[in-house]
């Protein structure tokens, strides 16, 4: 099957979009599809020997023959773009997340989707970890018995560096948040997949840097470099979460810990294949394959890259989610996986939006 791609944006998303399309040939097994790129460019020219794509153009428009649209853009143009392309008969949406970044935008494009019969998709992507869903299987599983409480935290240091200048990132009104709604997206979207319905959502953010360079002028942040929320889930499960775009050392990655009566479980991306797994009656760790389901290993083999392919988990994981997207375009359904759609990416922001509050 041929698979007619449009991309909008070069930014640095873009870019690992790119890696993932034009390398899924390599990494998967029987790869079936024929994936055709344009690229929607805002700035400059970038060869097509350079980019993988076979066709560069300016507009939305001009991507007639779109079948797909990969939407890699800041975040406060998704709502024009999804909304033209809709209007324009496009019948396949990936986007970025957050779909828009405020509830209100997000709670319209949902609609507009779903009204018009849109295969949407929005890149949450640690749903697609092979350690993100063994967990959730193990935990099903009631191999460490009922949840009492967790912690999920996600941490890097970019936005340290005081001389780090101002961008989209940075204004609210681009954005939609800071931290929160840059990385807090992903974690809230995680635990609700691994743990249920997330009820209450309260805490503190906190902006470390509130001035940076923007060209010649100094301009005011408004937006939070940290944040610690208190999340209570549906099913009386306690917890909290903490994002930061400033914790010097960490670098980049996932933490996520959750405790039962009968162990515990610890999700990481420094092991993206497999969660450790601790028995409160045996005393003693496991990671592995010490026990598999049908259903988690058969969506494993058939969205997640051979190891001897692996471009990192980073890499890997945005082409699962990809690739996920194509097979479910071609009515190919995954056994276990729920696929992110925009109205998983509404529900997160809805409860950044409480939270903030």
């Amino acid at each position: 099957m041929n698979f007619r791609i449009g991309t909008i944006g070069y930014g640095y998303i873009s870019k690992i979009h790119s890696i993932a399309y034009n390398s899924m040939k390599y990494c998967y097994q029987n790869f079936e599809y024929n994936v055709i790129l344009d690229k929607l460019l805002t700035s400059k020219e970038i060869s097509t020997s350079k980019t993988g794509y076979n066709q560069h153009v300016k507009t939305i428009e001009e991507m007639i023959d779109a079948e797909i649209l990969d939407i890699c853009s800041p975040n406060f143009v998704h709502k024009n773009q999804i909304e033209d392309s809709i209007k324009r008969g496009v019948k396949n949406i990936y986007c970025e997340k957050p779909i828009a970044g405020f509830y209100k935008d997000e709670v319209y494009l949902t609609q507009l989707a779903e009204d018009n019969n849109v295969c949407n998709q929005t890149a949450l992507i640690y749903r697609f970890l092979p350690t993100v869903n063994r967990a959730k299987k193990i935990i099903q599983e009631d191999i460490i018995g009922d949840v009492i409480h967790f912690k999920c935290c996600f941490y890097h240091e970019s936005y340290l560096n005081k001389n780090r200048p101002m961008s989209w990132r940075l204004e609210k009104a681009k954005s939609g948040g800071g931290a929160f709604i840059d990385l807090g997206v992903h974690m809230i979207d995680l635990i609700s997949y691994v743990l249920g319905e997330i009820q209450t959502i309260e805490g503190v953010t906190k902006t470390v840097i509130d001035n940076r360079i923007s060209g010649n002028e100094i301009k005011k942040v408004d937006v939070d470099d940290f944040v610690h929320m208190d999340i209570t889930m549906k099913n009386d499960v306690n917890g909290f979460m903490e994002v930061s775009r400033v914790s010097s050392g960490f670098k980049e990655g996932v933490l996520f810990e959750i405790y039962g009566t009968k162990g515990s479980i610890k999700i990481t991306t420094l092991n993206p294949l497999y969660p450790e797994v601790y028995s409160f009656a045996e005393q003693s760790y496991k990671i592995g394959n010490f026990i598999s389901f049908d259903d988690v290993e058969h969506d494993i083999d058939k969205v997640w890259p051979s190891g001897k392919y692996s471009l990192g988990w980073m890499v890997d994981a945005h082409m699962a989610s990809l690739y996920s997207f194509l097979l479910n375009i071609d009515n190919k359904k995954l056994k276990f996986m729920k696929l992110p759609t925009f109205r998983d990416s509404m529900n997160a922001v809805k409860l950044i939006e409480e939270g903030y509050k």
